[in-house]
């Protein structure tokens, strides 16, 4: 297996997904394997399907994935710009999205209903998908707020929680949707500049409460990709935000 990038929890099938890609930072780099997903049952501990790439010599970088209502899993390749999909009937990680317009993608959320996937470009900002016409649009924004460098990216009551760990301070934000979610709105500040912020990257949500990791380590290897000496590493933080209480 792998560097696991990307998890997510299907809670009504109590299973637990993962997308892994290699990477010359991982142990054993020498014999790095291929981007392949991963579906483990969580109560067993044990793996039920691994789902690998089509083409097993094609090189991705798999960094986010989200699900949709039927358990089939859409994951973000940031080296190809491709989004793939989960096949169940033949057990393979399709092509499922790309476009000229993208540069480089990074987090992805699904909204409610499965209707639309929202794609946050590293460099462009916002994007929005029609999972059944495949029609895609760039959401427009008004704001003072930059959309440049969002890493994880999440659908939260009819709005998106943006991790930004590109930009300076780096910060957690929330981008409201209008109504027909074509458009972004408005914007508030979760959090920024924290103390334990060192490329603050994916999350998650449990009900109103925000999850996400706050310093990803990657200062922590050097220009070989080699992981640096213990006393120039971080513990590993988790910061929560109860986002009923940020208006």
């Amino acid at each position: 297996m792998a560097s696991v990038l990307g998890l997510r929890i299907d809670p009504y099938r109590q299973i637990l997904w993962a997308c892994a890609s290699p990477m010359d930072e991982m142990e054993q780099s020498e014999t790095p394997g291929q981007s392949a997903v991963y579906k483990y049952d969580i109560k067993t501990k044990k793996l039920i399907k691994k789902y690998p790439l089509a083409d097993p010599e094609m090189s991705c970088v798999f960094g986010d994935m989200c699900s949709d209502q039927k358990g089939g899993f859409y994951i973000s390749d940031s080296k190809n710009n491709i989004i793939f999909r989960t096949n169940e009937r033949t057990g393979i990680t399709d092509d499922f999205f790309t476009s000229s317009q993208f540069w480089s993608i990074q987090g992805i959320a699904l909204a409610p209903g499965g209707n639309y996937l929202f794609i946050a470009d590293y460099i462009k900002g916002i994007f929005r998908l029609n999972v059944a016409t495949k029609e895609l649009i760039q959401l427009p924004w008004d704001g003072d707020g930059s959309l440049k460098s969002i890493d994880g990216l999440l659908f939260y009551k009819n709005s998106l929680i943006a991790i930004q760990n590109g930009i300076n301070p780096m910060r957690v934000t929330r981008y409201f949707l209008n109504d027909t979610m074509d458009k972004l709105t408005s914007m508030i500040v979760i959090d920024n500049h924290h103390p334990a912020f060192n490329e603050p990257t994916n999350g998650c949500l449990i009900g109103d409460a925000l999850y996400y990791v706050a310093n990803s380590q990657w200062s922590g290897y050097d220009d070989s990709h080699a992981i640096k000496p213990a006393n120039q590493l971080q513990d590993i933080v988790i910061l929560k935000a109860d986002l009923t209480r940020i208006k």
